[in-house]
């Protein structure tokens, strides 16, 4: 049997830096106690089982990481890869809380780009999946971000309109194309700016 290694493999960037930084929050002696990582830093149960062991609570949780913060009364709260929304961070704040922000520099960007674009008066597309937790921290960033999950989506929308159109960082690159594609062939004013990680394009 020949077995072939998918190269590059194991986590990207992003999650590396994240669970380096909830390893050195354990070791941290001046963060405020308990420390809470908000939602899952990654989809994979032997890393969170690794997590909890550093003395780390992990809300799990079907609600929105705006929702989860109502079960930090104190303490220190980690933000995983994923990234949240601006009001998921001041909420934070106004609780009184230390954050560690491990968010992905990649998810980073896209909302930085997205708060922009925003202000330079373009209407946003942001091609993702509803449930998964990077496209809720982008979807609160503004009510008037359009999510965009097949072609479907897109038919009824005003072709004429100048639209910013990014996407989720984890999406399979043969899915985004299909999408892209049709933006390029019949939207007039458009910047695509595909967001890809890096380590999901090469596997």
């Amino acid at each position: 049997m020949k077995i072939n290694l998918i190269n590059p493999h194991g986590y990207c960037f992003g999650v590396k830096k994240a669970i380096e930084k909830a390893e050195n929050a354990s070791k941290n002696a001046n963060l405020k106690k308990p420390i809470y990582m908000l939602g899952n830093i990654i989809h994979n149960k032997n890393v969170i089982e690794d997590i909890k062991k550093l003395g780390i609570k992990v809300i799990e949780s079907s609600k929105t990481r705006y929702e989860m913060l109502d079960e930090i009364e104190s303490g220190t709260v980690i933000f995983s890869a994923h990234g949240v929304s601006p009001r998921v961070y001041d909420k934070a704040l106004k609780k009184n809380l230390d954050i560690i922000d491990a968010t992905c520099p990649n998810v980073k960007m896209i909302h930085d780009r997205i708060i922009k674009n925003l202000g330079d008066g373009k209407k946003i597309l942001y091609v993702g999946t509803k449930k998964h937790p990077e496209c809720e921290g982008v979807l609160e960033i503004d009510s008037k971000i359009i999510l965009i999950e097949s072609i479907n989506d897109l038919i009824n929308l005003d072709k004429n309109e100048s639209y910013y159109i990014t996407c989720q960082t984890t999406l399979s690159t043969l899915d985004l194309k299909e999408i892209f594609d049709y933006i390029k062939s019949n939207f007039k004013s458009i910047i695509l700016d595909n967001k890809i990680c890096n380590a999901t394009l090469k596997r």
